[in-house]
């Protein structure tokens, strides 16, 4: 007797609901049944995976993060891929449970590999080629919830003008030119990806930092200012919205300290309405020669998890977990690694083939 002869539908997906995410890969062997129920789970919030990368190791870890764990991280499940991982090989967004990882080179821009990898499949394919008389600065991985496509944008310069190029996976191996952009360079190549819309840092035509919005479904952009002027800026999402990271360049806060504004932006990204979020206190976590390093490079400030206390946890410069309150504005460093790493949050896994999902 099957399992969904016995149980209503309701009450089976009540209890798959509840599983770790990381354990479906196991479950789906049991049988065709068990297999079809978790295809077919809704995956409820709870079960939100971070997969963190590190550079030349060919294997992502699905951890859970609490400042009570030792390296305030723990580490649920491990695998490995067979496709070669190099120095420069790197993940630079994640869509709807897939990563886009990129192989570049970084001393010739006009190479580069593209590779869309499922981490709950463990499948993975490979996107067209480049155009060898393009430089390449940008990438990201976005969907169409309207058409129920993916696609993958990358950003080109030639001939002192930037363009974007579109590529729909699963309908054509063909790249389409989409139009030319107002910008000079790319400053933060990874796209970041949220609610239909792919987010870059760009430097403009008057060199000033601004940020690149592209809409998904209409493949149309919009170049919006970010909350105040700055040398550079960091996106990234969180939870429910897009966030930027600034440095404070014009607070006096004493000699060898930097302060990080944190600037979230409003429901609708046209308008480019900012909110101050919270303001941290890098210094006393930082070496000082890392302080110089991050003014004119960025502060990278990945918001992980907020906890129940209320407290923030996240990675700075992909090497320092950090907890801070946001009542006390106390700030402590729950671990340093040697290397970096980076951390990637997976709210939605598909347990899907590339195939299926792609429609090829």
């Amino acid at each position: 007797m099957s399992i969904n002869s016995q149980l209503p539908s309701h009450i089976i997906e009540e209890i798959f609901s509840k599983i770790s995410t990381v354990n479906f890969s196991f479950f789906r062997a049991v049988c065709k049944d068990w297999n079809r129920l978790i295809l077919n789970c809704r995956i409820s919030s709870s079960s939100t995976l971070f997969i963190t990368w590190r550079p030349l190791q060919p294997r992502m870890d699905c951890v859970d993060f609490h400042h009570k764990f030792s390296q305030g991280m723990n580490v649920l499940s491990s695998f490995t891929f067979d496709f070669p991982i190099s120095s420069d090989t790197q993940i630079t967004n994640s869509c709807n449970g897939l990563l886009c990882i990129i192989e570049e080179n970084k001393y010739y821009k006009t190479s580069y590999v593209a590779t869309i990898i499922n981490p709950m499949t463990n499948e993975y394919v490979t996107l067209p080629g480049y155009n060898e008389y393009c430089l390449y600065f940008g990438f990201g991985l976005g969907f169409s919830s309207k058409s129920n496509e993916y696609k993958f944008a990358r950003i080109f310069l030639v001939k002192n003008i930037c363009g974007l190029e579109i590529l729909t996976l699963g309908k054509s191996n063909e790249w389409r030119h989409v139009s030319y952009l107002p910008i000079l360079y790319i400053d933060q190549e990874d796209g970041i990806y949220f609610n239909g819309v792919l987010y870059w840092i760009c430097i403009d035509k008057d060199k000033k930092i601004k940020m690149l919005c592209l809409d998904v479904e209409e493949e149309s952009f919009s170049i919006i200012d970010i909350p105040k002027l700055a040398n550079s800026a960091i996106v990234d999402a969180f939870d429910d919205g897009i966030y930027v990271s600034i440095i404070d360049e014009e607070e006096e806060v004493g000699e060898h300290e930097k302060q990080v504004e944190v600037w979230k932006l409003g429901s609708c990204a046209s308008n480019g309405l900012w909110t101050l979020w919270f303001v941290v206190n890098i210094s006393a976590c930082v070496p000082l020669f890392y302080l110089d390093n991050i003014l004119w490079k960025g502060c990278s400030l990945k918001i992980i998890k907020i906890c129940e206390s209320g407290e923030i946890f996240f990675l700075l410069e992909e090497q320092y977990l950090l907890l801070y309150d946001l009542k006390t504005q106390k700030i402590t460093k729950i671990h340093e690694t040697e290397d970096s790493f980076s951390v990637f949050e997976i709210k939605s896994p598909s347990f899907n083939s590339l195939r299926t999902i792609f429609g090829s």
